[in-house]
Parts: structure tokens; sequence; C-alpha cells
């Protein structure tokens, strides 16, 4: 029996069919949001992001007992070449959180973009996608990207909040073969029925939100 998907693989050939349906079902969320809700999203994950640091300490404590036992025990050398010790440990923490601070500060740099710019940003980036625009589309799909749509997806228009959770739902649960045959069913009445340019008008009756 295959083990539930749990971590969303590149790879794999379902979630290259999966991704295109989510990505055009945020997209569509995004136009049809106000920027009121857009921001409050941003604003939420900037503010929520601090939460997740004890988690990100777990992670690394290996590193950190590692990095702190060999500083110790070379500590005598480093002060006999009049090394600081605050400019070791600054450098091997910064090491050691490189990603992590990285990948905070491009959080916060694309949730200000779009309180600053009050989701205008954030649609001009949808409507690229939904337009294969090459640019639009590859930022779309890079990793800081895939996680500012991560926190924002709850802000979205219910319906289209709905049926985007209902389609990652299905593929996590898509070992199950009734499961993948209900989301593969799924992603060619999304495709038959809304088209990715299709209008809001276009979509009455693609089962959208059912």
């Amino acid at each position: 029996m295959r083990a539930k998907r749990i971590v969303a693989d590149a790879d794999d050939d379902l979630m290259r069919e999966v991704l295109p349906v989510a990505l055009d079902l945020f997209c569509r969320g995004v136009e049809g949001s106000s920027s009121r809700r857009l921001i409050s999203g941003a604003v939420a994950a900037i503010v929520l992001s601090p939460m997740t640091w004890p988690f990100v300490l777990a992670q690394r404590s290996v590193n950190l007992l590692i990095f702190f036992v060999v500083f110790w025990l070379v500590r005598d050398d480093l002060l006999a070449l009049r090394i600081p010790d605050t400019l070791v440990v600054t450098i091997g923490l910064v090491v050691i959180f490189y990603r992590d601070i990285h990948r905070e500060i491009m959080d916060i740099l694309l949730n200000g973009s779009v309180i600053l710019s009050g989701g205008k940003l954030l649609r001009w980036a949808c409507q690229g996608y939904r337009q294969d625009t090459v640019i639009r589309q590859k930022l779309m799909n890079t990793k800081a990207v895939e996680r500012l749509i991560a926190s924002l997806a709850a802000v979205l228009p219910e319906d289209y909040r709905r049926e985007y959770e209902r389609v990652l739902d299905l593929y996590c649960h898509s070992n199950s073969p009734d499961r993948e045959h209900e989301l593969r069913k799924r992603l060619e009445e999304y495709w038959r029925d809304t088209g990715p340019l299709a209008s809001k008008d276009e979509r009455r009756g693609s089962g959208l939100g059912t």
C-alpha cells in the first residue's frame, strides 16, 4: 500500500497536473479579492512569522550543539589569535541560519510589497501568469512566492479558497485510488469548464466551489 503524500514533490507527475490548477485558482481569487483582504493577509503573515522560529531552532539544534562544542574546544586558540568571541559566534550563527534568515527576509519583502502596493503587484503577477507571460509564470513558481500563496490562500474569496483547498486535499490523499480518480476527474472538469483565461461569467456552471 502506497504511503500518503505529505510533502508535495515537484517531480511527481500528478503534482505537475495539480500545480497549474492550484495556481490558476489562487490567481483568480487574488483578482477577485479586495485590497483590504490581501493587505490583512500579508500583515498577518508578517506578524505571525516569529512563531515559526522555535521550530527552526529545534531543527538546527544539532548544528548549534556541534558549533558551540567546537567553539568551546578552540576558544583558547582563538583568544591567543586575538579573534573576538562575538565575531566567531556571529559568523557561526549566520552560517547555520543563513537559509532561514534569507527565507524570512524574502517573505517580509513579498508580504511588504503586497501591503505597500495594496495588492496591485500581486494582481499584476497573477494576471501575467494566467496570460502565459513567461517571466511572471516563472515568478509565480518560485519557492518564495509559493510561501506567499500558502499564507494568502486563507483570505481568498470563499468559493476560490474552498476549491483551492479541495484540490490540494485530494492530492494529499491521492494514494487512495478513489481519491486519485476523483482528483483527475476534477482537474479535467476544471480546465474543460473553466479554462485558464475564462471570465467570471464563463465560470458559471463550471462547478467551482460546489
